[in-house]
């Protein structure tokens, strides 16, 4: 009896996602690709793209996101991969490799995967990681760094199903979501707001506004 082994004998080429910013320094502009389980880090020059680092990521990622925590000089990365664990990365500029800052494995034992895109968010004054991955759930992740403990979620019910895009609002005191939704009367901007100490979302302050429905 003869068996056949297969392996891949070449790391992913599709770029899957891809941001800007300074990750591996101050000063540094940064361009991050997740290339399936890889994430390829290089350097932007006069002369070019050059490369720093590539590093291998156990699972498929799906979403990255750049942020900078407060009194850090430089971007830290947070990663989704398709099985729905996250991690934060950080570049060490000394041994010039990357460092996990927090980690966790946020998949729910029952739910439906959200009908649209998945999306991750990191709240712009870093108190909070939001993603949507299930149908009329938020899942709201505490951020932490330096924990001996992995990051854990927790869910708040979106009574919209139909979500095409949000983005968190800049300068709110408590963090708050600008979210596209669709339903059978058109597209709304909505907004809600987290508030973590009692894990409750709540619809506002913006009232609901109609807009085109080509918008997205």
């Amino acid at each position: 009896m003869s068996y056949n082994y297969l392996v891949t004998a070449h790391k992913a080429t599709l770029v899957t996602a891809a941001i800007t910013g300074s990750f591996t320094g101050p000063d540094d502009l940064n361009l991050i690709q997740a290339k399936g389980s890889n994430l390829v880090i290089s350097l932007v020059t006069a002369e070019g793209l050059r490369p720093i680092l590539d590093v291998d990521v156990f699972g498929r990622i799906t979403s990255i996101q750049l942020f900078r925590p407060e009194k850090e000089a430089q971007d830290f990365l947070f990663l989704l991969t398709a099985r729905y664990h996250i991690a934060i990365l950080s570049f060490d500029s000394v041994t010039r490799d990357v460092v996990t800052r927090g980690y966790g494995d946020i998949k729910d034992r029952v739910g439906k995967p959200t009908f649209g895109r998945q999306v991750a968010l990191i709240d712009p004054k870093c108190r909070v990681i939001t993603l949507h991955l299930y149908a009329g759930l938020i899942k709201v992740v505490p951020l932490q760094l330096d924990s001996d403990q992995p990051l854990k979620a927790f869910d708040l019910r979106l009574d919209d199903l139909g979500i095409i895009d949000m983005q968190f609002l800049d300068g709110s005191d408590i963090p708050t979501i600008l979210y596209l939704a669709e339903e059978t009367t058109g597209r709304f901007l909505k907004t809600f707001q987290i508030f973590t100490k009692d894990q409750e979302l709540t619809s506002g302050p913006w009232k609901s506004i109609p807009v085109e429905p080509q918008a997205n």
